[in-house]
């Protein structure tokens, strides 16, 4: 049986889009034509010798033509702003669900009648919780100063809980660290990213 053909099933046709590209927009495919398709490619070189960029595609071995090599970065740079989007909602997404780690803390301090401590745990978690949706929605460095006390100010109670506490398992502060430097890693990366 044969399927009929609908827009989404065609290939891209990236001669149309991108006669619609800037000069340096068309340059930049050239200088990452490896990262492209053929077919993306090729259009990049006959759109570029349209326009008189490039004279033949022997011009493509020149210096100005060669991709810039990227090091090793924490927080790589992502060119493509719907991409880049993504991965800034992404990173949100994944601070709300931190955000139900001093929450349910909270919740449990209350059961324990902790009321204080347990009341305060519980309005940070839904207020960070309410922050991470905000910042998921639009990117503010408001928000994300916001997030960083906050942070801040956990890593200072979980310092005060491992010195305060009768015993200390080498697990507890594995994982609290690992949270925290995890946490901080998404905040920074966030922050970049926005």
């Amino acid at each position: 049986m044969n399927r009929k053909s609908s827009p989404e099933n065609l290939p891209p046709d990236f001669s149309v889009k991108y006669a619609e590209y800037s000069d340096s927009e068309i340059i930049g495919i050239l200088k990452k034509r490896n990262h492209y398709q053929n077919e993306a490619e090729k259009a990049a070189i006959n759109e570029a010798l349209k326009r008189g960029l490039i004279h033949s595609e022997q011009d493509l071995f020149k210096e100005e033509f060669r991709e810039e090599k990227q090091g090793f970065s924490f927080f790589p740079y992502i060119e493509n702003e719907k991409a880049r989007t993504k991965t800034r909602k992404s990173i949100a997404r994944s601070l709300l669900i931190v955000g139900a780690i001093p929450t349910v803390w909270g919740v449990y301090k209350i059961y324990l009648t902790q009321m204080f401590e347990g009341g305060i745990l519980l309005s940070l978690g839904l207020l960070w919780m309410s922050i991470s949706f905000q910042m998921m929605k639009a990117a503010g460095t408001k928000m994300f100063n916001l997030l960083f006390l906050m942070w801040l100010a956990a890593v200072g109670y979980f310092l005060k809980l491992i010195f305060t506490a009768s015993s200390v398992k080498v697990v507890d502060v594995f994982f609290i660290t690992a949270i925290c430097l995890l946490v901080f890693y998404g905040l920074l990366y966030y922050r970049k990213i926005s």
